[in-house]
């Protein structure tokens, strides 16, 4: 294979939670298992029966903005070739509809939340802003 190839296997670090992480592929099936992985997890954290024990006020809202802002990376880097705008108007509208459902499947023990979606949006926000800032960090200067 050549070094140009397209399907050549890269080696990426990073660092995470302060420990290096090698030898995960730059590949679209890696992506997407490790976006599909993630994908559950949050299904899981969203539709159990009960919310989670919050360990302070307002902790409930930390979790939504950081699982939706993970879910939103993860869905960019999975989803490459899919419209930019149709993929944040697809995590959008992701939020307001995970809150209804969790109302409708479980509606004695959770609540519809104007604030859950705000953070599901806060959350989306943060990964576009991050997105945005490490593709102008990469990009060569004029």
């Amino acid at each position: 294979m050549k070094s140009g190839s397209r399907y050549r296997i890269m080696r990426i670090h990073f660092r995470l939670a302060g420990i290096r992480v090698s030898g995960i592929k730059r590949n679209k099936s890696a992506r997407l298992a490790i976006f599909i992985f993630y994908g559950l997890l949050l299904t899981y954290g969203l539709f159990r029966s009960a919310s989670p024990p919050s360990p302070f006020s307002g902790s409930d809202k930390l979790l939504h903005i950081a699982a939706f802002g993970g879910f939103a990376l993860l869905a960019a880097l999975a989803f490459t070739r899919l419209p930019r705008w149709l993929l944040w108007v697809l995590l959008c509208l992701l939020a307001p509809a995970s809150e209804l459902l969790q109302n409708w499947l479980y509606p004695e023990t959770r609540v519809f939340s104007w604030a859950d979606i705000l953070a599901n949006w806060t959350g989306i926000a943060l990964a576009g802003i991050f997105l945005l800032v490490w593709n102008y960090r990469k990009s060569p200067p004029p």
